[in-house]
């Protein structure tokens, strides 16, 4: 009677642990939705900051590691210290989030068997009665047999393969010979067949870690392979070849039925911009620090690729020519001086707007494309004369006030609301 009261205690404390641990991911995945998405993407994917869900990991990947990270953060590199601004069990809450998202290859570590021939099959080949002839830690974590530097070898990959969602899988392979690799999945070896370089192994999987292995002795003079986990909505690499694949592609965006907003590090523009995508295929960035709309370009909007796959350190990549770019582009003047602008926030409610104060006036700026002119709207506090300094290649025109040069003078009695053409 006692072993039965302690067996149901035991499994209450432990649903309760599961439901706890549920409440903290929700309650982590809230937090990241509103603050962290903007660096590191809606889906972990990576954007000015890491992919927080790969096998590549700048600061460590253990909950100690992560939580580490977020409570210091980086301030040279733009990330905050966000423990002077959440709590220790929010900051948790983020972490078990974070983790609760992982997938593909983790701590991989490799032996070489120099000499080994392919003159049986591989399962009659004992590895366990050699010892290797080098060995150590692959990093970052993909499958890699292009690691000796000998041409006869065998080689054994091995570690923990994370799953992200329970379901049916199918393990996608590509490689030069016929035979001798294995794969083995919680020390069960998959069974597949090698047809024209590829194979393929259909299998339903549970969310969580998985031990794997990878054993292959070399016969064609390449040892690339391709090799990557799928199901709708996933592709995860799990071979370095793979992973340097996807990096090569692009990952292109771009507004479908409205407006989209996007804080990207953007190739030539300042590190802070936010870029603003519309479904008739014109763009334009606006640079919150001093209130600039300071880029414009026509076509296609964005490839994310290098930023994604450069770690934050790369730009992602406008797809077509900019009219004009820089850290200045059309800037509001009072009097003739720029002012101090302090940045409050953006809106998808209706059309794109930006509210800032400049000399601690009240400033929105919202913008409407007109086939693919731009128009934008300026409603404001300001009671000095307000001129707007205009890049030399912009195409200008307002019936609220008069261009001349690279200048835009607003009539006094349309300060409180006026507005730009700006062509294509």
């Amino acid at each position: 009677m006692i072993k039965k009261l302690l067996v149901l205690v035991v499994f209450c404390l432990f649903g309760n642990l599961q439901a706890e641990d549920k409440e903290s991911i929700k309650r982590g995945k809230k937090i990241y939705d509103s603050v962290c998405f903007a660096c590191h993407g809606k889906s972990l994917e990576g954007a000015t900051g890491f992919n927080l869900k790969d096998g590549e990991w700048v600061h460590g990947n253990t909950p100690e590691q992560i939580k580490a990270t977020i409570v210091k953060g980086f301030p040279e590199k733009g990330m905050l210290p966000f423990g002077t601004m959440y709590k220790d069990d929010q900051i948790q809450d983020i972490v078990n989030f974070i983790i609760s998202r992982q997938e593909g290859l983790r701590d991989m570590t490799y032996e070489i068997y120099q000499g080994v021939k392919a003159n049986k099959p591989i399962d009659k080949i004992d590895f366990s009665s050699m010892k290797p002839q080098k060995y150590g830690k692959i990093i970052p974590a993909y499958a890699d047999l292009n690691i000796p530097e000998v041409d006869n070898f065998g080689i054994i990959n091995k570690g923990k393969l994370i799953v992200p969602e329970s379901g049916n899988y199918t393990l996608v392979g590509g490689i030069r010979q016929n035979s001798h690799i294995q794969i083995f999945i919680d020390g069960k070896e998959l069974e597949f067949k090698i047809a024209n370089r590829r194979f393929n192994h259909k299998m339903k999987l549970e969310k969580g870690t998985y031990s794997f292995e990878l054993r292959y002795v070399k016969i064609h003079k390449y040892s690339n392979m391709n090799l990557n986990l799928k199901k709708p909505g996933y592709d995860i690499p799990l071979s370095k070849d793979s992973y340097n694949r996807m990096k090569n592609q692009q990952i292109l965006v771009g507004a479908k039925t409205k407006p989209l907003i996007m804080r990207k590090r953007i190739e030539g523009l300042p590190t802070k911009t936010i870029a603003v995508a519309y479904p008739e295929k014109v763009n334009f960035a606006f640079n919150p620090l001093n209130g600039s709309i300071n880029g414009h370009w026509v076509g296609e909007f964005l490839d994310l690729a290098p930023n994604i796959n450069g770690r934050g350190n790369r730009g992602s990549k406008p797809q077509s020519k900019l009219s004009f770019s820089g850290d200045k582009g059309i800037d509001i003047l009072i009097d003739g001086k720029a002012p101090q602008i302090n940045y409050i926030k953006y809106s998808t409610l209706g059309l794109p707007t930006f509210t800032f104060t400049a000399n601690g006036k009240k400033v929105e700026l919202s913008a409407k494309a007109q086939g693919q002119d731009l128009v934008f709207t300026y409603k404001t506090d300001i009671s000095g004369q307000i001129t707007l300094a205009l890049p030399k290649d912009a195409k200008v025109k307002s019936s609220q006030g008069t261009v001349e040069g690279n200048t835009l003078t607003v009539d006094s009695a349309n300060n409180k609301e006026f507005s730009l053409v700006l062509a294509k």
